[in-house]
């Protein structure tokens, strides 16, 4: 599982970008908890204080929804990019991408968020 080395007592921030001609919706989970729900291509969201979120696990999964077109060179095309920054340190991560039928796939990213 991927992992994003957080410092201690700092905020944390999520960036979503979402590079893609299907219809997106997206939700950012940290373990149970919905945190952000969104139907924009690119959006950026708090996580929190990293000593209250340490050791949860971070899943954003977009839908992707495709109409009156072929959905592979879409899916082929389609790029998925996270960025989890705090006070000190920053990462990115590409998602991955899951067909689900010829109108419907979804991208996604989980990262597990732990003490640097």
């Amino acid at each position: 599982m991927k992992t994003f080395k957080m410092s201690t007592n700092s905020e944390v921030k999520l960036n979503v970008k979402i590079s893609t001609e299907a219809l997106v919706g997206t939700n950012v989970k940290l373990d149970n908890k919905i945190m952000k729900k969104s139907s924009t291509y690119n959006f950026s969201t708090n996580l929190g204080n990293s000593n209250d979120i340490v050791n949860k696990k971070l899943n954003v999964v977009t839908n992707c929804f495709v109409t009156d077109e072929n959905i592979d060179p879409i899916l082929e095309n389609t790029v998925f990019k996270i960025n989890l920054k705090d006070d000190v340190n920053e990462q990115s991560y590409e998602g991955k991408k899951l067909k689900i039928d010829d109108e419907f796939f979804i991208v996604f990213d989980v990262v597990e968020l732990v003490k640097n």
